[in-house]
Parts: structure tokens; C-alpha cells; sequence
């Protein structure tokens, strides 16, 4: 198994008048990355964060950059560091649009957190939190999504200090 370089679902970077880009800070592969997968995608994705493990620290250290891997827990690595996160819910994998929302958070997160690893980790703990919070006011897809903007916005420093399950680096 290995993650191609070339598709990446997020790229989160400080504007360069230069080049007229944003440079990429965080890898975060799509599903479909993986040479064997059969084309899955999203949430019908075949293979999960322990299979792709290996193959992100690999990803991270060739280009010098955290890659983020999500499912039903999730994996950051810089290739020096890793964390493990803990927090979500199974309703998250559902619903269309998820991961282009985790993508956006661990974006803004990189857009003030210097150090994009500690960026990619506080991004996905506090969307898995939301996750959670949500699943309290919605239990089906459609009213869920909703509900996940909702908690998204309402996340406070005391949830994360409560419900943040992370290990690692």
C-alpha cells in the first residue's frame, strides 16, 4: 500500500505574492489514494487508519509535512511525531460532506497554529468533539449534518478540556 503524492484533499498554507499560491502544509489523502483500494471513496473506503499508517509517516517524511488519515479514529503523523484520536462518532462517516468539513477546520487551524502538526491535531480533536456533541441532537444522516455545523460552532475551550481523547506526540 502507498499514498501517490499527487492528490491531496487539503491544502492549508500562508499566501505567497511570489508564486501566487498558497504552499501546502498539511497532506490530508483522499480515499482512493491507495493504489489497491478499488477506487473507494469516502466513507466506502476499504481500507482503514491502521493499514494506512505505514504509508502516511512514509508520506509525511518524503515531503516534510503532517499527514492526517481519518476513519473510525484518527491518525496524524509528521514522521517524527504521531497522535492517535479518539474522538467522533459513526454518524460522521454517513454524511456526505465530513471530510471536506474536517478538511476546512484542520485548514484554519494550520491558518494561525505555527507548527502544522499540533494544527492537524487540534483541528481533528475538536471536529471529532463536535461530532460527538451532534449525535446528541440528531440520530440520522440528514438532521445530523445539520447538527454537526451547529456543534461545530458551539465547541468551548472546557469541552475540549473534558472530551479530548488523544494519544501520541
Amino acid at each position: 500500500m502507498n499514498l501517490r503524492a499527487a492528490p491531496y484533499h487539503a491544502r492549508a498554507g500562508r499566501y505567497s505574492p511570489e508564486s501566487g499560491a498558497f504552499p501546502a502544509r498539511v497532506f490530508r489523502p483522499i480515499s482512493g489514494t491507495f493504489p489497491d483500494d478499488g477506487g473507494a471513496r469516502g466513507v466506502d473506503a476499504q481500507h482503514g487508519v491502521p493499514e494506512a499508517r505505514d504509508a502516511a509517516r512514509a508520506l509525511a517524511l518524503r515531503h516534510g509535512m503532517p499527514v492526517a488519515v481519518t476513519g473510525a479514529g484518527d491518525y496524524v503523523t509528521d514522521g517524527r511525531r504521531e497522535a492517535h484520536i479518539a474522538n467522533g462518532h459513526p454518524l460522521m462517516g454517513r454524511i456526505t460532506g465530513s471530510g471536506c468539513m474536517a478538511t476546512a477546520v484542520t485548514g484554519a487551524f494550520a491558518a494561525v497554529e505555527p507548527d502544522a502538526f499540533r494544527a492537524s491535531v487540534s483541528a481533528l480533536v475538536v471536529f471529532g468533539i463536535a461530532g460527538e456533541r451532534a449525535s446528541r441532537q440528531a440520530t440520522r444522516p440528514g438532521s445530523y449534518n445539520t447538527a454537526l455545523i451547529d456543534a461545530l460552532d458551539a465547541v468551548t475551550p472546557e469541552n475540549i478540556r473534558i472530551m479530548a481523547r488523544v494519544s501520541g506526540d
